[in-house]
């Protein structure tokens, strides 16, 4: 992973395990009630803390009493939950419980993130940062288009340019109804640098399909999707890294 919320999104991933993530990611994780991934709280014991000295108090051999019993009575928790959390969650006896154990371990984030849940607190919509992030991911199957010549525009593979678009919008798709109207022009950019993806794709594949070297109508269209891809993907880049309060890197770098 190449950032935090990556981790998080890796965590479906890989088998459940104790998690120390910076407590500048607590905004990341309502996210997860949104995406309907609120299960990685229960699959992983996820704490917060506020530098490397408080991350090593939650190594098994740091483990303060209050945090031991804070793990065990999740662990109980976790043990009686069905696959259908959120009815559990939402039983009185249950949410009675995860307070106990987030009042004695306030940064124990699984407990106190599943208690949001199950009192339906969960946030409608993702947050300009966590959409930020997912567009990052969608759009980097689609970077190595960003300098295609129109000199070689007939040599671009087009099974590999589809391949891009479909990659990209399988991470888009599920957030359309997730984001709100104020960051729907931003969605929308990286909906159309995917469709301009498929658009060099169908292109390039009736290009290779013709003998004649006259510059057609899919030539033209597939050099005009080369040109939105080279133009808006730094755009886009630029516009995220400003958004995340990142320095911006060209992607040629």
């Amino acid at each position: 992973p190449k950032n935090v919320w990556e981790l998080i999104r890796f965590l479906e991933t890989v088998p459940a395990s104790r998690v120390v993530l910076p407590k500048t990611s607590e905004e990341l994780l309502p996210a997860l009630y949104t995406l309907d991934k609120h299960s990685l709280f229960f699959k992983h014991d996820i704490f917060l803390a506020d530098n490397i000295e408080e991350m090593m108090t939650y190594s098994p051999k740091k483990l303060n009493e209050n945090t031991l019993s804070a793990l065990s009575q999740f662990n109980e928790i976790r043990t009686k939950a069905p696959t259908n959390i959120g009815p559990f969650l939402a039983n009185p006896h249950v949410l009675k419980r995860l307070e106990v154990i987030q009042a004695a371990c306030p940064q124990y984030a699984s407990a106190r993130f599943l208690l949001v849940a199950g009192k339906s607190q969960r946030p409608t919509y993702i947050s300009q940062k966590v959409l930020a992030h997912e567009i990052r991911m969608a759009i980097a199957p689609l970077e190595e288009f960003n300098e295609i010549e129109e000199w070689s525009i007939r040599e671009v593979d087009h099974e590999r340019a589809l391949s891009a678009h479909e990659a990209s919008r399988k991470i888009l798709d599920p957030l359309e109804r997730l984001v709100s109207s104020a960051d729907r022009p931003l969605f929308a950019k990286a909906l159309d640098l995917s469709n301009s993806a498929r658009t060099l794709a169908r292109g390039v594949k009736t290009i290779a399909q013709r003998y004649d070297f006259d510059e057609t109508f899919h030539e033209k269209s597939a050099k005009a999707s080369a040109r939105e891809l080279q133009k808006g993907l730094p755009l886009l880049h630029q516009e995220i890294a400003r958004l995340l309060g990142q320095k911006y890197i060209p992607l040629n770098k």
